[in-house]
């Protein structure tokens, strides 16, 4: 018999975190073997994470460990991770992000209760990684679990809230044959960065979207590793956010929602910071310049 979830860390060259996160997946899942998965997947690290992995497959012999022979890149790491889960569900994980301990019991509940879900969007505290502060004691401030089988709307309430929690990875545990589906859809999605947000989406265009009000894991701000090179940056808020953004119209999203979002890295400024970001834009990469403003005349 399949199991209910996968629980999947994608992971590369961070082999003391990882040691960390297998250590709360074996406290996590106790009890609970019967109905999850757990799945690494080494994106062709060369520090010791192969030794960490063969040390956690001591104590948890259902740990399946793939070994890339090659770097996937880290969309292709998380792709590969939601193609080859056996579970009715997949949650992917980074493997440095704080997750509480009763997640994965509360999580088989409310999947076990709400058997339409396409899409589990899990409220988070937001922390930074420099001082340990709180930023969002809960990214979402709603008192009560949200769920709707249009989930076009949840989705597009959760961005039009804060833009970056449908982008957390870890936030999201996602139907796998729809998340399969999702990721066959579109060409551009094996190169994606912001692939969390596009397969969410796709998943709520085609099924109910459930969100909870109260917090199970955190978000680090200010020290993930994409965020510390200026290209990958500007790539995501200027480039492939607002491709899938245009990408979700087509697929049902409400244009005047979508085009907000599309304008908001830019209308969001005073004027004289929409000129000094777009000349930054400009100076570093000019081609995203140029897409980004090709979409922006689309939104317009």
């Amino acid at each position: 018999m399949k199991p209910i979830l996968t629980v999947a860390i994608p992971t590369y060259n961070r082999s003391s975190k990882l040691d960390i996160q297998l250590e709360w997946a074996f406290k996590a899942i106790s009890g609970n073997w019967e109905h999850c998965e757990l799945i690494v997947s080494d994106n062709a690290s060369t520090d010791d994470t192969t030794t960490v992995c063969d040390k956690w497959k001591e104590n948890l012999n259902n740990l399946i460990v793939f070994r890339q022979p090659s770097n996937l890149g880290s969309v292709g790491n998380v792709n590969f991770c939601i193609t080859h889960a056996q579970g009715k569900y997949v949650w992917t994980i980074g493997d440095d992000d704080p997750i509480d301990l009763d997640a994965i019991t509360s999580i088989l509940k409310i999947l076990e209760k709400n058997r339409t879900i396409g899409v589990l969007h899990l409220n988070h505290r937001c922390v930074s990684g420099i001082d340990g502060s709180v930023v969002y004691e809960r990214f979402y401030p709603w008192k009560e679990d949200l769920y709707s089988e249009d989930g076009k709307q949840i989705i597009e309430m959760c961005l039009q809230h804060r833009q970056g929690g449908v982008m957390f990875i870890t936030a999201n545990v996602l139907n796998t044959q729809l998340a399969n589906q999702a990721i066959q859809s579109w060409e551009y999605t094996s190169k994606n960065l912001a692939v969390p947000l596009y397969i969410s989406a796709w998943i709520a265009s085609r099924s109910g979207v459930y969100v909870t009000c109260n917090n199970f894991c955190d978000c680090v701000y200010f020290v993930s590793s994409w965020s510390k090179s200026r290209r990958t940056v500007l790539r995501l808020y200027y480039h492939d956010n607002p491709l899938t953004y245009q990408k979700m119209k087509e697929i049902g999203y409400s244009a005047e929602v979508m085009n907000q979002l599309i304008r908001y890295p830019i209308i969001s400024l005073s004027s004289f910071g929409r000129i000094k970001q777009l000349c930054k834009l400009l100076l570093i990469s000019p081609e995203t310049f140029f897409k980004y403003l090709k979409l922006f005349s689309k939104s317009s």
